[in-house]
């Protein structure tokens, strides 16, 4: 079974409070692993073991952690993440 970023949005209740950033755009393109991750450690500074190949969120405590940085602070962590190739859907 393959399951897409409209399946997590409609899930009953949405019970992982979730919320599209792009409108439509590729809601149903099938997600590429199930394997999730959270790049709360390479925001952190910490690259060793990042894994690009999975698909990583942001909750609560990483969307916390970088605004609470002021933007000199945050966009270095931001830029060393979006360094890696992470791995596309499409």
């Amino acid at each position: 079974m393959t399951l897409s970023a409209r399946d997590l949005l409609q899930l009953s209740g949405n019970p992982l409070r979730l919320e599209s950033l792009t409108g439509e755009v590729g809601l149903d393109r099938p997600l590429p692993d199930s394997e999730l991750a959270s790049p709360g450690l390479v925001l952190a500074g910490y690259t060793a073991r990042f894994l690009p190949d999975r698909m990583h969120v942001l909750g609560e405590t990483e969307i916390s952690f970088l605004a609470g940085l002021d933007a000199a602070a945050r966009r270095p962590r931001l830029e060393a993440f979006f360094s890696f190739k992470l791995r596309s859907s499409s």
